[in-house]
């Protein structure tokens, strides 16, 4: 483990917030590579200007630079499972050598340059453009708007293939020379500098420079660092407050090892108002992110966009435990950010665990009722069975490790991107409760403590043992049915409500109708502004035929965006009913085309859930226990 430190510097109506790189106090004179970010103020595309210095390189460290360099953005794949090329927002890339000349550079393809007479070079220079696109990947990247900023390294600074762990020192410059203050040393009035000891910790280190609405919260040995930028202050710290208090303090009762003396939360409005209720959060070392659509506030009940912002920060806390901390020998810091990681096999622990653990601490700090939480799980059941409708096999780790998430063909292996979140409360539920039965004294937050404290991370191919370790051999057969059979599942599922002396009734149905457009995506990459899709039924007015795959362009004129794909799991559901103009190539040659939205009901179910006539006082503790009731 890596350890990373952290400092929060507070300007004059400003803030700039690192998450991980060290603060000016104690700055060595001199670093490997030597950057400058200047800015920008202006009303163009453009977020910074930066200068990297590589001439004060000593000898040894340029050994792999003297005859040509491949200098590198990283490709990263980040909380959404889809792929960010760093470099493809930065522009006019021009290296320089001793003498202010300009030297050779190729770029080779979204995130490398080549240069061909690297022993010459002394500066580098290029723009970053802003990256605020309607993608829903903003958390992981750099955007301007206005006088905020968000930035995130791995999109501003690259880096030398191989060199890696050459050491950075940064000069955060603003070009309108405002008088800066700090709570930590006098910096600098128009520069402040930090250092990272290697790449790696640069990449992890999100900033956000604008208007500050900071709050800082106390909790046993970690202070929790809130700041949020909202433009029109329809979020404020002081209306998130107990919330945000409650949250954080609860996180680290539960797993206090797994937070370090200071922990930072950014949270910004992107204001994407073609996607009403949007938030998105990515968690980092220490630190996470967090952007919502402020306008969702002014149609929807305040409280429960705040309740659901707070879910999402109660997720990205959890990640703290794992990946964070309890992961894989294979997944490093470097392998995250730097080695083109495409992906594990693990994800029913990394993203599947950590949903169910939030869902449950939810409930204590959002005062969720039993019922909410026993209904999402019939509603995560429902939705295994209609994803794995073809087939008794979720294959989850299975399906994941293969790399097919990203690369998929297949219908089914693209919908397991999101199987996670939809459907991970029942997986996590039944593993909790397997735990509490053959080890009495243990649930799955104590078996995770135990690991925290353990700090060993598991070989790739042994979770399963590595479970077993912490409770008993018996977990072994379980998970591997747990992720193999809906049919195992729903049998548990059955078992569970009795450990609690419970039985499910249902209170009432209902109808509701919904519209779909008659394709799917297959493929959850965009490639030059398409993606590659699959019609569900027959289109005799068009000679189409079901099955015919084809790359979607447009939706009523309509680029596609991320955004829309996340919207495409179960296929396209319009907002109205009138026909949709789509524009798509099939080997080459585009066609454009006016469907009419099909629809189709379902079926709505109210449950109810209560105790039996013989529910013992030993299952309505339990009940009590989990719950955090004394109902």
């Amino acid at each position: 483990m890596i350890d990373l430190m952290k400092s929060i510097c507070f300007f004059k109506g400003y803030i700039v917030l690192f998450a991980i790189v060290l603060s000016c106090s104690g700055v060595p004179d001199s670093a490997d590579m030597d950057c400058y970010i200047f800015l920008s103020d202006t009303e163009d595309n453009r977020v910074a200007q930066v200068e990297i210095k590589v001439g004060n390189l000593k000898d040894g460290l340029k050994d792999g630079l003297k005859d040509s360099a491949v200098f590198r953005f990283p490709k990263v794949v980040n909380g959404t499972y889809s792929t960010q090329y760093c470099g493809r927002h930065i522009t006019d890339f021009i290296c320089y050598d001793v003498y202010d000349s300009v030297l050779i550079s190729e770029k080779i393809d979204s995130t490398d340059y080549f240069i061909p007479q690297s022993s010459n070079i002394n500066r580098i220079v290029y723009t970053v453009e802003n990256n605020l696109s309607n993608d829903g990947a903003t958390c992981s990247q750099t955007i301007k708007r206005d006088s905020f900023y968000l930035l995130n390294f791995q999109s501003v600074i690259g880096y030398f293939e191989n060199k890696e762990h050459l050491s950075y020192k940064l000069h955060i410059i603003n070009s309108d020379h405002r008088d800066k203050r700090s709570g930590y040393t006098s910096l600098q009035k128009a520069d402040d500098v930090f250092t990272a000891d290697n790449y790696f910790e640069l990449v992890d280190s999100p900033m956000i420079y604008g208007v500050g609405d900071t709050l800082s919260i106390s909790c046993g040995n970690t202070t929790f660092f809130v700041s949020i930028f909202s433009e029109n202050k329809m979020l404020t710290t002081q209306k998130l407050k107990p919330k945000l208090v409650q949250a954080c303090s609860t996180v680290k009762h539960y797993f206090s090892d797994a937070f370090e003396e200071n922990y930072h939360i950014l949270l910004y409005s992107e204001n994407m108002l073609h996607y009403k209720k949007y938030i998105s959060g990515l968690e980092h070392r220490n630190s996470t992110v967090i952007g919502f659509d402020e306008y969702s506030l002014y149609d929807t009940s305040n409280s429960n966009f705040e309740n659901a912002i707070i879910r999402v920060l109660i997720h990205e806390l959890v990640h703290q435990i794992t990946p964070i901390k309890i992961h894989d020998k294979e997944m490093t810091v470097a392998r995250r950010t730097l080695d083109r990681y495409l992906g594990t096999e693990h994800l029913w622990l990394y993203e599947g665990i950590v949903d169910y653990i939030s869902y449950r601490l939810a409930l204590e700090i959002l005062h969720l009722k039993p019922n909410k939480f026993l209904t999402a799980n019939v509603d995560g059941l429902s939705i295994l069975k209609r994803l794995y409708r073809d087939t008794d096999l979720l294959a989850l780790s299975r399906i994941v490790g293969d790399n097919s998430v990203y690369n998929s063909r297949k219908r089914a292996s693209f919908r397991n991107v999101h199987y996670f979140y939809a459907t991970a409360l029942p997986v996590g539920f039944l593993l909790d409760l397997e735990i509490m039965k053959i080890a009495p004294s243990k649930n799955i937050v104590t078996v995770l403590n135990e690991m925290l404290q353990d700090n060993q991370p598991f070989d790739k191919d042994s979770v399963f043992q590595h479970f077993a370790k912490y409770t008993s051999s018996e977990i072994v057969p379980f998970l591997d049915s747990l992720l193999s059979s809906y049919a195992f599942c729903e049998k548990k599922y059955e078992q569970s409500l009795g450990f609690f002396g419970l039985e499910a009734g249902m209170d009432s149905t209902s109808k509701k109708q919904m519209f779909s457009l008659p394709f799917i995506i297959i493929d959850y990459e965009i490639k030059d502004g398409r993606i590659l899709s699959e019609f569900t039924m027959d289109l005799a007015e068009y000679k189409i035929k079901r099955g015919t795959e084809f790359y979607l362009e447009k939706i009523d004129d309509k680029p596609i965006t991320k955004l829309l794909i996340r919207s495409c799991i179960d296929g396209f559901s319009p907002d109205k009913t009138s026909r949709v103009k789509i524009q798509f190539s099939i080997n080459g040659k585009q066609q454009i085309i006016s469907v009419t939205p099909h629809a189709y009901q379902y079926l709505s179910f109210t449950h109810s859930f209560k105790f039996t006539n013989t529910c013992t006082d030993t299952q309505r503790l339990r009940y009590a226990d989990f719950f955090k009731t004394t109902n």
